[in-house]
């Protein structure tokens, strides 16, 4: 009883730890230009259902985005941190999900605590619970359908029950977004498993199998049936989407190696692999997360032009496949070589604090702007690194936006290197210089990272209205042109 009581202390300290990575300075940065897209903005030439069909995934995101400001903000003044509250909130009970989740898999508390804290560290996971956006919510509805769905046949009475939250869960994360559907190979080895089990009478699984139909089709149908009509029919540029982001032609290792390493530089990738290959030699224990791993990153590798940040769909099970792995192997030393458990737990929880230090010194210190600025990472100097995709989710980026809008005149016009997105969201200037007066916004390492290092003819000192001004370096300049 003591154990367990240990343990539960041990979840507690790893939820404050989590809390302070999702929740400190979590309204530094500007709001993103994807961020942005989770605001409902109906034209008036359009009705709500209009917004949400000519968006590209579900509405959940748009939803729960909306809530900060109905509740506290009716005029919907910017709000970085209010905005993304929800989605921090949503990514921090993913992880008592993810404790709960392995808890079931291995009945073992200690390596249940241990998966939960390699997730919660985790670059991708702590980059999106630093933004607004639906990866927060697709991992905490789709965790807690696995949740519910892992236990199944030996629910005794509960069945019916567990397989509608399960459903519910599902659809919850299908309705954020269709990256939902990378969950499909845990669903389908849980509900065959259940289907399979002797001691369950047929006509409970035909039962339970009605009530995840209906609860998906009330849920799901609706908007999906309406969508692909509205995909197909009245928004042909979503058909080009689609096939400007999916094709056999694939992408390459070295683009899926450098969007993991720019999340999770130093050890993470040769811990994963390592703990991958472990699970391999358990393979009769670790086969559903193993397989869940090799479908998600083979379907991502070969039919994924930009696989951008979606990759953290075979992440996930790579850091559960890893948990296991090790601690089969854990299970395998310390059987024939009793002593060596202090020193492998020792080397796991010192493996486990680097990773949490990495995740701090990249998302939440702000001194120096990591991937933007140059910064060390533990033993690693990062020397800014820019690229073509703009992938940067959750990292810190300021340049006083707020400020901005305030020494803009709002009859005039502006333009600027940065995203014209981003701007908008402060600026209540109209973006143009064709009147008789308009500015110039010139940032430093912007996020837009196309426009980096553009020259501007006319921006002079003497005409300088604004700067904001950073570890001795002016990241951001406003000028009146005329």
């Amino acid at each position: 009883m003591g154990t367990v009581r240990w343990q539960y202390v041990a979840l507690a300290v790893l939820l404050v730890g989590s809390g302070y990575l999702r929740f400190a300075h979590l309204g530094y940065s500007d709001l993103q230009d994807d961020e942005k897209k989770t605001q409902v903005r109906v034209y008036d030439y359009e009705t709500p259902v209009d917004f949400f069909l000519r968006q590209r995934k579900g509405p959940m995101q748009f939803v729960v985005a909306y809530l900060p400001f109905a509740l506290f903000n009716p005029k919907r003044e910017v709000n970085e941190l209010a905005v993304r509250v929800p989605f921090a909130l949503a990514n921090l009970l993913s992880v008592c999900v993810v404790y709960g989740l392995v808890y079931k898999l291995t009945s073992n508390r200690t390596v249940a605590l241990a998966t939960a804290w390699l997730y919660s560290v985790n670059g991708f996971v702590v980059g999106f619970a630093r933004i607004a956006q639906y990866q927060s919510l697709n991992l905490l509805f789709s965790l807690l359908s696995l949740y519910f769905l892992a236990d199944l046949p030996s629910k005794g009475q509960g069945y019916r029950r567990a397989v509608f939250l399960a459903s519910l869960f599902g659809s919850l994360s299908l309705l954020a977004h269709w990256d939902a559907i990378f969950y499909l190979v845990p669903t389908a080895y849980f509900l065959l498993k259940f289907l399979r089990a002797k001691t369950i009478p047929g006509k409970e699984k035909a039962v339970c199998l009605g009530i995840a139909a209906v609860t998906c089709a009330l849920l799901v149908v609706p908007f999906s049936v309406v969508y692909v009509y509205s995909l197909l029919g009245s928004q042909p540029e979503n058909v080009d989407y689609f096939f400007s982001r999916v094709g056999m032609a694939g992408s390459s290792l070295a683009r899926h190696k450098y969007i993991f390493e720019l999340y999770t530089p130093e050890l993470a990738l040769g811990l994963y692999i390592g703990g991958l290959i472990s699970a391999l030699a358990a393979i009769r224990k670790t086969g559903m997360v193993v397989g869940w791993f090799a479908v998600n990153f083979v379907v991502l590798k070969l039919c994924v032009i930009t696989p951008k940040t979606h990759i953290y769909n075979y992440v996930l099970p790579a850091i559960l496949g890893a948990a296991l792995g090790y601690y089969y192997l854990y299970t395998w030393l310390t059987a024939r070589v009793p002593r060596a458990r202090y020193g492998l737990v020792t080397a796991g929880v010192g493996i486990l604090v680097l990773l949490t230090c990495q995740s701090y010194l990249i998302f939440v210190d702000h001194s120096y702007e990591y991937p933007f600025d140059p910064k060390q990472v533990l033993w690693h100097t990062n020397t800014a690194l820019y690229d073509k995709e703009i992938i940067t989710f959750g990292f810190p980026h300021a340049r006083k936006w707020k400020e901005v809008n305030q020494h803009i005149d709002p009859e005039c016009e502006y333009i600027t290197n940065e995203s014209k997105g981003i701007s908008q969201i402060y600026v209540k200037a109209n973006y143009g210089s064709s009147r008789k007066c308009y500015y110039l916004v010139v940032i430093k390492r912007p996020f837009y990272t196309k426009t980096q290092g553009a020259v501007y003819a006319g921006a002079t000192s003497t005409k300088l209205v604004y700067s904001y001004v950073k570890n001795g370096e002016m990241l951001t300049k406003v000028y009146k042109m005329k």
